[in-house]
């Protein structure tokens, strides 16, 4: 007699294994183990309930859509937790762009408050930039996310990507000559963004 375990007993291994196959039983077990650690993880740096909700389901979502792409011998949850980390750096730096708007606007305009726009404004300047970051060449790019998101060092980003530290020098070298040049026409407080990248992390 053929005996079927149920998912709660698959190892993350199984799990994905159902999961390339698209089996959406191995997704719903995954939600059960690691949801509420996640949520967990990203509500101790954003402090916000409905958001951090938000963003999980988008992790599990994203992970879903993306079943056919994940390495086959990697940890579903250390997947998971990169995913949440990048949209929870995401949410950090938005913050950080309309925060730091807000306090320019007021400045120039001795007290008065912000209108509905400056969200507008706020939010295509965070656009921008990621927007530059994305056109920055494939390694000069690797480089400049490692250094700033995950605060790693130029020899240790150098032994991750196989090129010398004077290699990962000048490519965020680059990376910041090229941010500051399509970012010129931006207010001051905004081009500090660059510089908090670094300083937010999971």
């Amino acid at each position: 007699m053929c005996i079927i375990r149920p998912f709660s007993e698959y190892s993350d291994q199984d799990l994905l294994e159902q999961l390339k196959s698209s089996n959406s039983k191995a997704l719903e077990a995954l939600y059960e183990l690691y949801y509420v650690q996640l949520c967990q993880i990203a509500f101790r740096k954003l402090g916000d309930e409905a958001l951090v909700e938000e963003l999980v389901q988008d992790v599990f979502l994203n992970l879903w859509i993306k079943r056919k792409e994940l390495d086959a011998n990697g940890s579903l949850f250390a997947y998971l937790y990169a995913t949440l980390r990048n949209r929870a750096l995401h949410e950090i730096r938005a913050r950080i762009i309309k925060e730091r708007h807000y306090l320019h606007i007021a400045e120039l305009g001795k007290g008065h408050l912000p209108d509905p726009e400056d969200d507008y404004v706020a939010k295509e300047t965070e656009l921008k930039v990621m927007k530059v970051i994305e056109s920055l060449p494939a390694q000069c790019r690797e480089a400049f996310r490692l250094s700033r998101e995950e605060q790693l060092s130029y020899k240790a980003i150098a032994a991750r990507m196989n090129i010398s530290v004077n290699t990962v020098e000048k490519h965020i070298g680059k990376a910041l000559k090229i941010l500051k040049r399509e970012l010129k026409d931006y207010d001051a407080p905004v081009i500090t963004i660059i510089g908090l990248l670094a300083l937010y992390k999971l």
